[in-house]
């Protein structure tokens, strides 16, 4: 007869056996089957599709933290992402700059942290710091990616404020007014770290990242539910959302200035913006039709025709609206992010505007 305690014993291994074999099943589930948008479009039609589904599950499985506002959370790396141990996308810096270094930051949404990028080395600010060092300058320039997701200017202001001027940045690029046009936030909060550390006390899935069978039964069963409760229909007043982000950036500029840091505030580009005229068939059925859509694209307008008030502050301004106008090859996958071509495109027009304020910083 087998005793109590070796029963036990074997209840647990079966237990675990069991969680093992469903979690094994639900990853291969998720690896294979489970919806990659990405596989379906021209932009990666080139690629092989399994690195593809790869990129779906790197930018599922990317955790976010929040005392203050959103950010990437640290140390985290993945196949095709590498966040370093500063929430930043890319490799280790180190906050004392190096000697005989310019030091960039680049600032934005997902278009700037390049959500579906092929590898860190594909995103805007990894395309424009290759080629800075091109250009023999004389000096290392380095161009940190502190993109993140869902970023706008509330958020990439307070983000330069409280976390990258530490880092001593000689030029700050934002690439951005998508988000802000996107979605206004009337009362955009800033959480303290008490009020995040209570919202974690509970379960939430996204609290365990190496155990994915909770997080397929809440998308298989209650995602939809959820998304109707937590969010709300968008809207996007112009007037509103127009002043916030100005005087959002010109604020900041003040405070930049005061400390020797040059800005670059970019309007950015999206399907809509400029005139592209060959569009894939997955850039036209993104194509903005809805009435938000058009607003938020007269918002984008608007943004444009702001920058040179706000250069009276910021000094340098770019507005990058039709920069794809004459590409013929598919550049978008959806509304407003761009593939590896691109991002490359992107960073060749940034450079025409950042050069000679590099140039200019160099030989001060």
């Amino acid at each position: 007869q087998v005793s109590y305690k070796k029963q036990f014993l074997i209840y647990i291994l079966l237990g675990i056996i069991v969680i093992a074999s469903v979690e094994g099943l639900v990853r291969g589930y998720e690896y294979l089957f489970w919806n990659c948008p990405l596989t379906d479009y021209d932009v990666y039609s080139e690629l092989n599709y399994f690195y593809v589904r790869q990129i779906c599950l790197d930018f599922r499985y990317l955790a976010f933290i929040e005392p203050d506002v959103v950010q990437l959370k640290p140390n985290q790396h993945f196949i095709s992402i590498n966040v370093n141990n500063d929430g930043f996308r890319g490799p280790e810096i180190k906050l004392e700059k190096p000697d005989n270094t310019y030091r960039i930051f680049a600032v934005g949404g997902s278009t700037t942290m390049g959500h579906a990028a092929t590898s860190d080395k594909a995103t805007w600010p990894a395309f424009l710091e290759e080629k800075f060092n091109d250009e023999n300058l004389g000096i290392n320039v380095e161009v940190i990616n502190a993109g993140i997701n869902g970023a706008y200017s509330f958020s990439e202001t307070y983000h330069i404020r409280d976390n990258i001027l530490k880092f001593d940045p000689d030029l700050i690029i934002n690439y951005g007014g998508v988000n802000d046009a996107d979605l206004w936030i009337e009362n955009p909060q800033i959480k303290t770290t008490d009020e995040v550390k209570e919202e974690y006390e509970g379960f939430k899935f996204k609290n365990y990242p190496f155990y994915r069978t909770p997080f397929m039964i809440f998308t298989l069963f209650f995602a939809d539910d959820y998304k109707e409760q937590a969010f709300p229909p968008k809207t996007n007043p112009h007037d509103k959302v127009l002043e916030a982000w100005k005087s959002r950036w010109i604020d900041l500029c003040k405070e930049t200035n005061e400390k020797g840091v040059e800005n670059l505030i970019l309007v950015q580009a999206s399907l809509g913006t400029g005139n592209k005229k060959i569009l894939s068939p997955d850039e036209i059925e993104s194509y903005p039709s809805s009435n938000h859509d058009l607003e938020f694209l007269r918002i984008l307008d608007s943004m444009a025709g702001e920058l040179d008030e706000i250069s009276m502050t910021c000094q340098n301004t770019g507005d990058l609206r039709d920069i794809f106008d004459d590409v013929s090859e598919p550049i978008y996958w959806d509304a407003y992010h761009t593939a590896d071509v691109g991002n490359e495109i992107i960073a060749e027009e940034i450079l025409k505007l950042a050069l000679p304020i590099v140039r200019d910083g160099i030989q001060q």
